[in-house]
């Protein structure tokens, strides 16, 4: 007869452990991206494309104006000048992007 070693005690015995829940601390990419269109389009911008998963997404505006964001940061390069907001901060990000957007690609306004 074999015996067989005990469990340690801070292991159930017969039954795996539920996997922990927990809540997210930053929301997911797509999110961001969706009430960041949003807020774009009250600014009157109605050309945008986007698209997004769980890691990234990206917006596509006017002028070769993209924006990224993980979920934590948005992120985009304006006439060689690059901005970085917290990704919470899309109404800050739709104002600066909706002027952007109307400037001429040469970055000054008439």
């Amino acid at each position: 007869m074999t015996s067989r070693p005990a469990d340690p005690p801070d292991q159930p015995r017969g039954r795996a452990r539920p996997p922990a829940t927990r809540t997210p601390a930053f929301p997911r990419p797509t999110d961001v991206v969706r009430e960041l269109v949003t807020l774009l389009r009250t600014h009157g911008l109605q050309r945008l494309y986007w698209s997004g998963c769980a890691l990234i997404a990206v917006i596509s505006i006017t002028n070769g104006l993209t924006v990224w964001t993980d979920g934590r940061y948005l992120t985009w390069t304006s006439h060689g000048t690059r901005t970085t907001l917290p990704a919470h901060d899309t109404h800050t990000a739709a104002e600066h992007l909706a002027h952007l957007a109307c400037q001429p690609p040469g970055g000054t306004t008439p």
